[in-house]
């Protein structure tokens, strides 16, 4: 079964299904969907969860383990495995496959992912998971639909915007809906009447200024590191959560990486400019950065940005969230780290 995101929370309100497969580059609209199938699972007496994010080295084993498993409290299950690329592998895949054709009443599988391709939507997983579950589906908001998705967001918490302070605060956020939601959560507390002026968000923008995820990325593209360090120790100060900052990091990484496979290949990099909505004031930092970071470090970053995530989720092995982000701001600043000894 295929849904709308804004058909989710309807659905949910009638049916629980075994299998969701949420996919989309949007992280706040993912984390907002998952939200709605994690809600509805309490409800319906689902207490434990367990999250796993299925890199190259997961054993899918524990999927299956897992699902034919009883709690020793009895209690119902919530299983979440996250897919960086949308490509769960030919044992991934065989494991999803097997999951759904043996479901159980007590278990709910949540599978998270980027948005998939068309290639992608018609492998077997997917299919079977479109058979027994649904599959949600959540496209980008474009740079001309910022300021509506804006606008209908701020009439949910009560804030009344006109169209100039609607543009300024797109403007701001550079398409990033996250930092968009927490801006219109600001302004709610800064401004109890809810009528918001142009000069309002300015001056709530200039709050923040001084250590937000923005000046953090933009000061690691410029290989600032020291100023860059010192921004998110200022973030840490400020209650920041780590996920905001990883998200900020890792779309840049993104980028970058891709950046640096056009210049090895000798192709053009405006089509990823444009893929990744870049405003034309950061094409040259990050194609800067892109020429200064060798493909080693770009993919340490890569594998240390999946231990900053497991760090996040409570796994102690990778050590401190923090510590990890400060490694991660170091290598992407351009800092000489000898990676062999990490």
């Amino acid at each position: 079964m295929k849904l709308k995101p804004e058909q989710l929370k309807g659905h949910l309100s009638n049916q629980l299904l075994p299998v969701y497969l949420i996919n989309g580059d949007e992280a706040l609209l993912v984390q907002e969907a998952c939200d709605e199938v994690r809600r509805t699972c309490r409800k319906e007496g689902f207490t434990e969860r367990l999250s796993w994010h299925a890199d190259r080295q997961f054993d899918w084993n524990q999927l299956l383990e897992e699902a034919g498993s009883l709690s020793l409290f009895g209690d119902k299950k919530i299983i979440e495995i996250r897919l960086d690329n949308g490509k769960p592998g030919d044992k991934g895949s065989k494991a999803i496959e097997q999951f759904c054709q043996a479901t159980s009443e007590d278990t709910v599988l949540i599978v998270i992912t980027c948005r998939l391709d068309a290639a992608t939507q018609k492998r077997k997983w997917v299919s079977a998971i479109d058979k027994i579950g649904s599959i949600v589906t959540l496209w980008p908001v474009s740079g001309e639909q910022l300021p509506s998705w804006i606008q209908a967001r701020s009439r949910q918490i009560g804030l009344t915007l006109d169209q100039e302070s609607l543009s300024l605060l797109a403007e701001r956020v550079e398409g990033n809906l996250l930092a968009a939601k927490q801006e219109l959560e600001k302004l709610a507390l800064l401004c109890p009447d809810g009528q918001i002026t142009p000069e309002q968000v300015s001056q709530s923008v200039a709050d923040s200024a001084r250590f937000d995820i923005f000046n953090l990325t933009d000061e690691c593209v410029k290989g600032q590191t020291k100023h860059a360090l010192h921004i998110l120790q200022g973030l840490k100060s400020e209650g920041t959560e780590p996920p905001v900052i990883l998200w900020a990091l890792t779309r840049d990484l993104r980028v970058i990486y891709e950046l640096s496979s056009c210049n090895r290949q000798g192709t053009p990099q405006k089509p990823v400019f444009s893929a990744h909505r870049v405003i034309a004031k950061r094409q040259n930092l990050l194609s800067r950065s892109a020429a200064r970071l060798s493909v080693q470090q770009l993919n340490h970053l890569i594998k240390l940005s999946e231990r900053i995530d497991q760090s996040i989720k409570g796994n102690k092995q990778y050590g401190s969230s923090w510590e990890l982000l400060a490694e991660f701001v170091l290598i992407l600043s351009g800092q000489p780290v000898n990676l062999s000894a990490i």
